[in-house]
């Protein structure tokens, strides 16, 4: 079985949304596979973000216009961004692009876990295959890096901020630290 986990996304190089383990964004199983086999990994790791002046929303995935999306709907005040106040963590949005332009991902951080038991035993293992991705002039460019690498580092507070969500599998919360005015 390989699950998929966005670990952290990077906007323009300022904003920061930051999972831990918030949400498994897919599960599925692969046929038997032998050492040295490959198998195809199908993950989308990306997040997008919509902002104006007044208010914004986080999307899982690019977004489809019309279409009832998971997501974190945000407001502004005083030029910062906030959690919009009343509204439930992560709440299914309903998104209308017009007036809301894309926020571009410079950078993303996720992890497959792929689950498994060897032939004659019913111990479960698991392994950890850690991905990032980050923007050249030729579009996102994805590596493996070491299990131990730390995720990405945020984009800088400066005009910017950074959304974390954290969950134990019962609760979550969001939090987000805004950054000063540009």
């Amino acid at each position: 079985m390989v699950k998929c986990f966005t670990n952290k996304v990077v906007f323009q190089d300022k904003n920061t949304l930051e999972l831990d383990r918030f949400v498994r964004i897919k599960e599925y199983n692969v046929q038997d596979v032998r050492r040295g086999e490959t198998f195809v990994a199908d993950c989308n790791f990306a997040w997008s973000l919509w902002m104006n002046q007044t208010d914004g929303f986080l999307l899982l995935g690019g977004g489809t216009a019309g279409e009832k999306q998971m997501g974190i709907p945000l407001t502004v005040k005083d030029g910062l961004p906030m959690l919009f106040p009343g509204a439930p963590l992560p709440a299914m949005i309903q998104p209308d692009f017009n007036g809301y332009p894309y926020s571009e991902v410079t950078g993303i951080d996720g992890s497959f876990v792929v689950s498994y038991t060897w032939p004659f035993s019913w111990i479960p293992q698991e392994t950890v295959i850690h991905v990032i991705a980050e923007r050249t002039s030729d579009g996102l460019k994805w590596r493996v890096v070491p299990r131990d690498e730390p995720t990405i580092p945020d984009g800088p507070h400066a005009g910017g901020w950074k959304l974390t969500a954290r969950s134990n599998g019962e609760a979550w919360g969001v939090e987000l630290t805004r950054g000063t005015k540009p």
